[in-house]
């Protein structure tokens, strides 16, 4: 019995964070521009909204990066830190440099994650994530106490890798910083909701997700938290250089959550 549920919390543990690293790049625009007179708020949250929508998609070919996995859940925490790439050529790669912490998580979620990453990204349609105009439903939604705008983001259909929830950009160009939502479609019978920030940063011209943090409510167990730090060290073929530093934020579910 004990090994039974031991598999079955790796099922939910690997269904719950499987899709959580596979978002490089997944959106954009090439901001840029001054900042016109507004004159009202509500004009200027529209004409942001109309920036968005007018945005070209900026997904990422070609990357080289360190990941840093930590998951605390189920009575259990584990680290670990991955190096992957993305090649045309090869497709998805990763090694694992260190790790540390459950074996169940390590062995059943985090390189499961990276086994159906690798399929994902061989058989990826071309925008069927992609947080554009085409995959969801955008309407202004008010602005950030620190001047960011919301535009709030319903997705036009019930796929696993979309979100139902925000899209934070910033008013002069409209260019991604947060998405922070709810899963639209729960990976498993045991998990009842998936709340995910994705925070994303322009790095040498590139939009690039460089955190993630996701809390799970399993059914029966309570809540599996995940972060993911991205430190990139190529993009599209430009070498970085010096490592970049991952984002840096407290993620908390906000609001009653069965």
């Amino acid at each position: 019995m004990a090994r039974r549920v031991e598999i079955e919390a790796g099922a939910i543990l690997a269904a719950i964070l499987m899709a959580a690293p596979a978002m490089e790049g997944a959106t954009g625009g090439r901001g840029a521009g001054e900042r016109p007179a507004w004159r009202s708020e509500i004009e200027e949250q529209e004409a942001v909204l109309a920036l968005f929508e007018g945005r070209a998609d900026e997904p990422v070919r070609q990357f080289r990066a360190r990941r840093r996995m930590h998951a605390e859940g189920l009575g259990r925490e584990a680290l670990m830190e991955v190096l992957v790439e993305l090649d045309p050529g090869d497709g998805f790669r990763w090694t694992v440099a260190s790790e540390t912490g459950s074996e169940l998580i390590r062995k059943r979620a985090f390189r499961s994650i990276l086994e159906k990453e690798a399929e994902f990204r061989g058989a990826e349609t071309p925008g069927g994530t992609a947080l554009t105009a085409e995959n969801y439903e955008l309407a202004a939604d008010g602005r950030e106490s620190d001047g960011l705008v919301r535009l709030r983001a319903v997705p036009r259909r019930a796929d696993a890798g979309l979100v139902d929830g925000s899209f934070v950009v910033t008013p002069e160009t409209a260019d991604l910083v947060r998405v922070e939502g709810r899963r639209v479609r729960n990976p498993s019978f045991w998990v009842t909701r998936v709340d995910v920030v994705r925070h994303y940063r322009r790095i040498r011209g590139h939009r690039v997700v460089v955190r993630i943090e996701s809390v799970s409510r399993i059914r029966l167990f309570g809540p599996v938290r995940l972060t993911v730090d991205f430190d990139y060290e190529m993009i599209d073929g430009e070498e970085l250089g010096p490592r970049e530093a991952p984002a840096s934020s407290t993620f908390i579910a906000s609001g009653p959550h069965p």
